[in-house]
């Protein structure tokens, strides 16, 4: 699929969904399932703070429009991650009014177990094969 192609893909809700069902019957038919429910993606929206930010625009708002579609037809899953001083913006939202949302804490990070979880990933993943451990750094 070409650039144009994809525009015009994800120019309406109902291009979108058209979309979603060919890559979930794609997806379906790499994991050897021949009859529904077929893989159901997820649709991740990182910093969605900016979509409700008040310049945020006509292509923001097409994207909420684009994501309560495949919602509201079961075709995807939303996750968003969201600064807690935004989130009232989103549980306000007209596109996402009636649909259920559930807020999840990660808590403060700390610039120094951010860095050790880096030199921890980068380390496991110079050893290729071997698992990460579930356990935390001290």
């Amino acid at each position: 699929m070409n650039r144009a192609n994809l525009r015009q893909s994800v120019a309406t809700p109902e291009r979108f969904l058209d979309l979603l069902r060919s890559l979930r019957e794609l997806a379906a038919r790499r994991a050897l399932l021949s009859e529904p429910p077929f893989p159901l993606p997820v649709l991740c929206l990182d910093q969605a703070e900016e979509l409700f930010a008040a310049d945020a625009g006509a292509e923001s708002e097409l994207l909420l429009q684009l994501v309560r579609a495949a919602v509201d037809h079961d075709q995807a899953l939303a996750l968003a991650t969201i600064r807690s001083d935004a989130f009232g913006l989103m549980q306000s939202a007209p596109a996402f009014s009636g649909i259920h949302q559930v807020s999840l804490s990660l808590g403060r990070s700390h610039k120094a177990s951010c860095a050790c979880d880096r030199e921890r990933a980068r380390s496991f993943a110079a050893r290729p094969g071997q698992s990460l451990p579930y356990s935390t750094p001290r």
